[in-house]
């Protein structure tokens, strides 16, 4: 394997970059120590030909620090980072409408299709440090992110946070590494749950314009859900089992998830309700 190094900032080398991937496919991975450098008009152009993701660590502790503080060069930067051209970023933005305007930013000047993100708490204080987003052409990308998640910020996160707490007070764990890794960091579990029930009213979002293949819901639902694919399936086909939505072919008595080509449609009633 080959490592190519460009010393000074990065945006002074994305022509470089460009030139050294040339046509090839490729997966770009931007990890920055700040907001600073690192603006949407230097991933653009790495990211927007086909076959190209990116996978971004957005330092949201220093985005959120910063984020309203109204001297002139502070509101450039962010305007930079978010890549909002001239207008300016909304003030009072709370952590999901901060992700959700760096994502739908990401969308439309990087030429992606779907783009999520995930929360990384600190090791040892009860807040985000950053929040790892993920932009992609394909929607594979969203399957591969939240199982990712799972892992990440779920059952392994007890481990390195337990880790890192132990380590800071010079005291031993109470449990073992295998006993930790059967539990899932509690910020994520609590996520998990809460967005198992959000589904129903995302998905009547998804479908209030009528019927699609669950292979065009599913990573519209991913993207703002911090579940599997497979824990999505399994919720929205508990709603069909309540007579919540319709599904079509009807599926076999065996069946426990949607398949790709089902057609989903909300129950009469639910759409009325809706209006």
């Amino acid at each position: 394997m080959v490592t190519d190094a460009y010393l000074g900032e990065f945006g002074t080398h994305v022509r470089a970059i460009q030139e050294l991937i040339g046509d090839d496919p490729a997966f770009i991975f931007v990890d920055p120590t700040g907001f600073k450098g690192v603006e949407m008009r230097f991933i653009a152009p790495l990211v927007e030909p086909r076959f190209r993701d990116v996978l971004i660590n957005v330092m949201f502790n220093d985005v959120n620090r910063w984020k309203d503080d109204p001297r002139a060069f502070l509101r450039e930067q962010m305007r930079a980072f978010f890549g909002l051209s001239d207008a300016d970023l909304p003030s009072g933005l709370g952590e999901i409408e901060l992700m959700r305007l760096y994502r739908a930013q990401l969308k439309t000047r990087c030429n992606v299709a779907w783009a999520a993100d995930m929360s990384i708490p600190h090791p040892t204080i009860e807040r985000t440090w950053f929040r790892l987003v993920i932009g992609g052409k394909h929607e594979k990308v969203l399957e591969v992110f939240r199982s990712a998640e799972k892992r990440v910020a779920g059952a392994e996160a007890s481990i390195i946070r337990e880790g890192a707490r132990s380590r800071r007070t010079a005291q031993g764990s109470l449990f073992a590494p295998e006993e930790i890794a059967s539990t899932e960091d509690r910020r994520y579990a609590q996520q998990q749950q809460a967005d198992l029930t959000r589904v129903g009213a995302e998905l009547s979002k998804v479908l209030e314009r009528g019927p699609l293949r669950w292979s065009r819901v599913w990573p519209r639902l991913l993207e703002e859900l911090h579940l599997t694919r497979g824990d999505l399936s399994k919720q929205c086909f508990q709603l069909y089992s309540n007579g919540q939505l319709s599904v079509s072919p009807t599926p076999g008595t065996r069946r426990r998830t949607l398949h790709d080509d089902d057609v989903i449609s909300l129950r009469a009633s639910d759409a009325r309700g809706q209006a």
